[in-house]
């Protein structure tokens, strides 16, 4: 009996031990399938997206402006492929928008650019100065002129025109014995000219595609020799002060155009010129001779400074800039 009982509790203890890896295999099991479910959903969609669509692209829109103190340009940043996209240039005090351009390409004139994103954008704000400011300073045979160069950096291309005719329309400098000259940097020097003779500038900044910026018309006479004529005031032979024709004057003043009546004061004057008279007038050169007519002998160099001062160095008999 001994026996007997001992192999029945044997055997039932072996079914219990059996049925508790079966219950243990199945919750393994389970909680397997549980662990591939979760994962096939969070890994399928793309960033939530059950339907297995990528997630949109996104990109960038850069913008800047030349030169930086014509102005700024708003609107870059990171943007979703087939956003609408609006960039806009706003000019500083001075200065107006010409063109934005993308590397050498124009993809717009107007302030305001609207696009839609489609791929990385590089964009330029090219701003201009409202006008060329061109001044000239003549001498015998040269005559050195300066612009606003800083304000038109962004130019493609200066051009001079220099001519001894009014220019009515820079177009027309060829047709007003003009000559056409590229120029940079914000001065330059016209050479081998003629003495005491006319001259009409302007000067064009070229910006492609967008408006060119133009200059007013300036005119300026090449001195001749440091003369002392004792004549300090321009004439008119059509000035008439007493509207009768017959009280012609002489006695104009030379920083003015045109009389009264509207007639144009003539270029070339003693009195326009560069020499004794006119540096007295203008406080540069005091004269020794008596009167205000009276002759002076002091030697002076081109630029009006008196022998041994400032750039007229001494012995100026020696000296190819003494007149």
């Amino acid at each position: 009996m001994g026996v007997a009982t001992g192999s029945m509790e044997d055997g039932d203890g072996r079914r219990l031990y059996r049925a508790g890896w079966v219950v243990i295999a199945v919750l393994l099991a389970l909680l397997l399938l549980v662990g591939c479910s979760s994962g096939s959903s969070s890994s399928g969609g793309g960033g939530g997206d059950s339907t297995g669509d990528p997630a949109t692209e996104t990109f960038t829109v850069s913008v800047a402006a030349t030169p930086e103190s014509g102005g700024t340009a708003d609107g870059g940043g990171e943007y979703e492929e087939g956003a609408e996209v609006t960039v806009t240039a706003v000019p500083a005090a001075g200065f107006r928008l010409v063109v934005w351009r993308e590397g050498d390409e124009t993809v717009a004139t107007e302030a305001e650019y609207t696009f839609t994103a489609g791929g990385g954008r590089e964009l330029v704000a090219v701003f201009a100065g409202e006008t060329v400011e061109l001044s000239a300073v003549p001498k015998h045979t040269e005559i050195d002129i300066e612009w606003n160069a800083a304000e038109h950096e962004a130019a493609e291309k200066l051009t001079l025109c220099r001519a001894t005719s009014p220019v009515d329309d820079f177009d027309n400098c060829g047709a007003s014995g003009g000559l056409l000259i590229e120029v940079d940097g914000g001065e330059h020097t016209l050479t081998g000219l003629i003495r005491h003779r006319p001259y009409y500038l302007m000067l064009e900044a070229d910006y492609g595609d967008g408006e060119p910026v133009l200059s007013e018309l300036v005119a300026v006479v090449t001195s001749h020799g440091m003369n002392d004529t004792g004549i300090t005031r321009c004439g008119n032979y059509a000035y008439d002060p007493e509207g009768d024709g017959t009280n012609h004057s002489n006695d104009l003043d030379c920083d003015e155009t045109e009389d009264e009546h509207g007639n144009p004061v003539p270029l070339g004057q003693d009195a326009h010129q560069l020499n004794r008279d006119t540096l007295e007038r203008d406080w540069t050169l005091a004269k020794v001779g008596g009167g205000d007519a009276g002759f002076d002998f002091t030697r002076i160099c081109g630029n009006g400074e008196a022998e041994g001062e400032g750039l007229c160095p001494a012995g100026l008999d020696l000296n190819p800039f003494y007149i």
